[in-house]
């Protein structure tokens, strides 16, 4: 029986640093320039592994997040857009690395992606 017991606590020592990097992405985070000439605003909160919240781009109202999942330090979620009169879905897809928060945007169904956007935790 004490054969099991090293085991079983680097498992819930790994189960607990996965929820701890997941927990760190929850939180407001905003682009520190301006991203092609809009402030971004993430503001973001996690329960497990979904993630719920909110988009604001530059003057446009804030877009609700939907399907975002957290996987460690990394992100991924939905939000749409209006391009071209029509509304296009939009995937974001980034990770975290310590205080910043990169992510990169993929539009519609042919997938052009913009450059990185680097966000700051917000205080």
């Amino acid at each position: 029986m004490t054969a099991r017991r090293p085991g079983m606590v680097a498992a819930i020592w790994l189960i607990s640093a996965v929820l701890s990097a997941q927990s760190d992405i929850a939180g407001k985070w905003t682009t520190d320039e301006q991203s092609r000439g809009e402030v971004v605003v993430l503001q973001l909160s996690v329960k497990g592994a979904a993630v719920t919240g909110a988009v604001t781009v530059g003057e446009s109202p804030a877009q609700a997040i939907a399907d975002g999942k957290v996987d460690g330090n990394r992100l991924t979620f939905k939000t749409t857009t209006m391009l071209n009169g029509k509304e296009a879905p939009v995937v974001w897809d980034g990770e975290a690395d310590n205080k910043q928060l990169t992510l990169v945007r993929s539009f519609g169904t042919s997938g052009g992606k913009l450059p990185p956007i680097v966000l700051q935790r917000s205080k």
